[in-house]
């Protein structure tokens, strides 16, 4: 079975609406497209000399936020590892598999199986591991 596992150190962001400009354009917002690009080019370099994942595939991604800073070390143990606000894991989930088409995979189509967690860290970051899944 191959897998891949890689962290991207990026503050974990959902895709925004695609947004319809003059003359009845559709596109992709700028920060949209520039967290996508930053999220394939670490794809990118983790895949350097590796051959593409081929289906079906799953896939497990760790979104990593910061604590709030006005939060206490009590608070934290209170409220636990697991970050239940906003944005939902669906939205992030999106936001990962849309760029590593052609990097990862050839498209995202492959996923089978997408699990997504959210939890509160010291550093923001979005950790990655896809394999090709194996029925026994």
């Amino acid at each position: 079975m191959k897998e891949i596992t890689f962290k991207i150190p990026l503050k974990p962001q959902t895709k925004e609406r695609a947004r319809h400009g003059r003359g009845g354009q559709v596109y992709t917002p700028k920060k949209t497209r520039a967290y996508e690009e930053a999220v394939k080019m670490f794809a990118m370099a983790e895949m350097r000399g590796k051959t593409k994942l081929t289906g079906p595939i799953e896939i497990e991604v760790l979104f990593i936020y910061p604590w709030p800073k006005s939060w206490s070390e009590k608070k934290r143990k209170e409220n636990g590892y697991f970050k239940t606000s906003a944005p939902d894991v669906d939205n992030l989930l999106k936001s990962i598999c849309d760029p590593l088409n052609g990097v990862l995979w050839e498209d995202d189509r492959l996923v089978c199986k997408a699990i997504g967690f959210k939890q509160w860290g010291f550093r923001e970051s979005i950790l990655i591991q896809a394999r090709e899944m194996v029925w026994q």
